[in-house]
């Protein structure tokens, strides 16, 4: 549930995928010949529609085509029978991507958010994360949640025990308690701020097959098309300076969604949070020995 609609959401080029496929089923099933032009691609047709453009085209490029027109010119100079076809094929390739993509966004995949933020300063400085109040706004309901903060040093990879092969190391939960470090490890990534959201590139589209029951048949280029959405966010949100623990949804069943994260240094009340859950949090701090800090409001500033 991202604040962001645009957060995780796969992009893509439904009419540049349409043209690449229909080119690539023209070179397949070959070209007619002049007589029989009304029923079939003639080479002509395959270059126009190859050379043609997917984007706007301006009116002072006389040497590019728009692909959209094109088609046009060139079903209306076929017959109703292959009129239908050329329908036929172009609506199979659009409803091919949009059946890719949407199960691209059906994978059950777990994504937890972190920020690497400053605090402890005095004066507080700009960044740091007791003033950004948007921040608290965002995520911890207008101020009255509150801010965890961890110290990840333990699960710095020189510190992991090396993996054995065999069998368990003598110490069993030892071992259990590394595995789960290293796991932590491999799907933390820090998040990447640009201008420009991750789109699919048609051939990269392409390659992601179906099967019979059009279900999406997993392979490498799957989780890599993934994880690059899922580490990719707006330059509007770079304040946030993100990191994201992204992980396979079937290792978040098997830890029933709570992966072992016992890494909490202190933590932080909103200034309009609740008595109840105040009391509550002060108890279980006290039950782990961990430091609470009250957050309040600067009657000396505003902003």
């Amino acid at each position: 549930m991202f604040n962001d609609p645009f957060d995780c959401h796969t992009g893509y080029d439904v009419t540049s995928y349409e043209k690449h496929s229909l080119s690539e089923h023209i070179k397949k099933v070959g070209f007619v010949d002049a007589v029989q032009s009304q029923s079939g691609f003639t080479e002509e047709d395959f270059n126009r529609i190859y050379n043609s453009s997917t984007e706007f085209v301006f009116g002072w490029r006389n040497d590019i085509e728009e692909y959209w027109s094109v088609m046009h010119k060139i079903s209306d100079s076929k017959s109703k029978e292959f009129q239908s076809e050329i329908y036929r094929l172009k609506t199979k390739f659009k409803n091919e991507a949009e059946t890719k993509i949407n199960k691209l966004r059906e994978v059950n995949i777990r994504v937890a958010c972190f920020s690497e933020l400053h605090s402890g300063n005095f004066p507080p400085r700009n960044n740091d994360f007791e003033c950004l109040i948007q921040m608290w706004s965002h995520y911890a309901d207008n101020h009255k949640g509150f801010c965890v903060e961890y110290d990840m040093s333990a699960i710095n990879p020189s510190k992991i025990l090396p993996l054995k092969h065999d069998i368990f190391c003598d110490n069993k939960k030892e071992y259990m308690e590394e595995r789960t470090k290293l796991l932590t490890v491999a799907g933390l990534f820090p998040v990447i701020y640009t201008a420009h959201r991750i789109n699919i590139p048609k051939t990269k589209l392409q390659k992601i097959k179906l099967d019979a029951n059009n279900e999406l048949q997993h392979n490498s280029d799957v989780d890599t098309l993934l994880y690059k959405t899922f580490i990719v966010k707006s330059a509007k949100w770079n304040y946030e300076k993100e990191w994201r623990i992204i992980i396979d949804g079937e290792v978040c069943d098997y830890f029933e969604n709570r992966l072992p994260f016992p890494y909490i240094k202190k933590i932080y009340l909103g200034c309009k949070m609740e008595k109840h859950n105040i009391d509550t949090l002060m108890e279980i701090a006290d039950e782990l020995n961990i430091e609470v800090r009250l957050m309040t409001m600067d009657i000396r500033n505003l902003f």
